[in-house]
């Protein structure tokens, strides 16, 4: 999910804009999606492919569509 301070490049490295839920980058997921895993907003969790892995914090969202994660 794109927010203002990713419109420039620049802003998302700043470390002035990186504040409150912009601090770290987090996967956004449905809560009944979430539920069905088993996850709370703010679990740590894998998320991984073919290409490769990485660990990020959990954000539940009700603007997600169920079934996707951004």
């Amino acid at each position: 999910m794109r927010t203002p301070q990713m419109h420039n490049s620049w802003m998302s490295n700043s470390p002035s804009m990186r504040t409150g839920s912009l601090a770290d980058n987090r996967l956004r997921m449905n809560a009944e999606d979430a539920e069905k895993r088993g996850l709370f907003d703010g679990d740590e969790i894998k998320v991984s492919s073919e290409n490769g892995e990485l660990s990020c914090k959990l954000e539940i969202r009700d603007d997600i569509r169920t079934g996707a994660v951004a």
